[in-house]
C-alpha cells in the first residue's frame, strides 16, 4: 500500500468530518472498513488459528478494534477481547460493534490489574485503546494497560497509532505502546516518520478505508 502524504491530527480529524457531515459516510461504516482492513494486514502475519487479544479503550479507537475481532475470527482467528472499562462506557458508535461481538459469543474482560494472566496464551496483541485525538499525558488507568500489554512480550499490532503516542510529534505522552506493526487509517500522521515515532510505529501500513480519494489528496 503506499504511504502517500502525511498530515497533522487536525487535518487528519477535518477529513473524518468531511467524510461523515459533507459526504453522509456514517462513521459506523468507516469504522467497519478500518476493522477489515487491520483483520487482513494481521491476518497476513500470523499463524492459522491465532489466539490474538485485542485490547480496545472506549473512544472510535475502540470501536476499531471491536470491529477488528469480528473480522479476525471471521478469518479463522480466536480473538479475546479486553475493554479498558465496563461496555456501558462506550461510546454509542462503538456499542454497535460490541453487541455484535457479543451475539457472535467472543469472550471478554475488562481490565483489572490482574487480567491479563488469563492472556497468557495469545500469539499475538491488538492494540486498540487510544487513538490519534489524545490530548494531553495518558492517563494512570491506561498507562498501566499499555505497561501491563508490553510486559507480554507479545508481537503488537497498533490500530492508527501506538497508544499514547502523539501523533503529531511522534513522542510518547508519558508512555506510548510499542508496537511491531501500526495499521493508520485514512493517510500516515506526521509523527510516525520522526526519530521518535519510528521506535513506537514499527511496520507501516497506511489503507485509505475507502476514503474518497479527493479527500485524501487536499
Amino acid at each position: 500500500m503506499q504511504l502517500g502524504r502525511a498530515v497533522s491530527v487536525s487535518q487528519m480529524q477535518a477529513i473524518d468530518r468531511q467524510a461523515i457531515e459533507v459526504l453522509g459516510i456514517p462513521r459506523v461504516v468507516l469504522m467497519d472498513h478500518a476493522g477489515f482492513a487491520a483483520a487482513k494486514q494481521i491476518h497476513q502475519c500470523i499463524p492459522a488459528n491465532s489466539k490474538i487479544l485485542i485490547v480496545c479503550g472506549m473512544g472510535f479507537n475502540g470501536g476499531d478494534g471491536l470491529s477488528c475481532a469480528r473480522h479476525l475470527q471471521s478469518l479463522g482467528h480466536i480473538p479475546q477481547i479486553l475493554l479498558s472499562h465496563s461496555s456501558d462506557k462506550l461510546r454509542p458508535d462503538c456499542q454497535v460493534f460490541f453487541h455484535i461481538v457479543e451475539q457472535l459469543r467472543l469472550p471478554f474482560r475488562v481490565w483489572s490489574s490482574d487480567v491479563l494472566a488469563q492472556f497468557d496464551s495469545v500469539q499475538c496483541v491488538v492494540d486498540a485503546l487510544l487513538g490519534i485525538g489524545l490530548q494531553g499525558e495518558v492517563r494512570s488507568h491506561e498507562h498501566g494497560i499499555i505497561e501491563g500489554v508490553q510486559r507480554m512480550a507479545k508481537p503488537v499490532y497498533a490500530l492508527d497509532v501506538p497508544s499514547g503516542m502523539d501523533a503529531d510529534s511522534g513522542e510518547p505522552l508519558g508512555v506510548a505502546m510499542k508496537a511491531n506493526m501500526t495499521v493508520t487509517f485514512g493517510l500516515g500522521k506526521k509523527g510516525f516518520f520522526t526519530e521518535s515515532g519510528k521506535r513506537y510505529v514499527g511496520e507501516l501500513v497506511v489503507d485509505s478505508i475507502t476514503f474518497p480519494e479527493d479527500l485524501l489528496r487536499h
